[in-house]
């Protein structure tokens, strides 16, 4: 896998390994955005898409994307640090190390 950097026609730049690609679309692992942080010229990569099961690879119309290049290795390498983080976070929830009762009432957010 390749971490790959696409621009699409919307103007976000999107961060993740790109599995595969054909004549019409882009398939990418895990991707991420860029957030300027509360630092002073500090950025932060976060989730592109929150909503959705990020162990499945996405699809990206290759009509969608402007461009798309190699990584800087100053980037590809905080997002594969990022996705290492992320695995290790992944694999502790899926073998049960979280339960619901770590977790008081008063630490639980209600969105309405």
């Amino acid at each position: 896998m390749t971490v790959m950097t696409l621009k699409l026609i919307t103007g976000e730049e999107i961060i993740g390994d790109v599995i595969s690609q054909d004549e019409y679309e882009i398939t990418i692992l895990r991707p991420v955005t860029m957030i300027e942080s509360a630092e002073a010229g500090s950025i932060s990569l976060v989730p592109w898409i929150y909503s959705i099961d990020i162990t499945k690879p996405i699809c990206i119309e290759k009509d969608k994307v402007f461009l798309s290049a190699e990584t800087d290795i100053r980037f590809a390498d905080s997002y594969q640090k990022y996705d290492s983080s992320l695995t290790t976070a992944m694999e502790e929830l899926e073998s049960g190390a979280y339960t619901d009762e770590e977790y008081d009432d008063e630490e639980l957010i209600t969105i309405h």
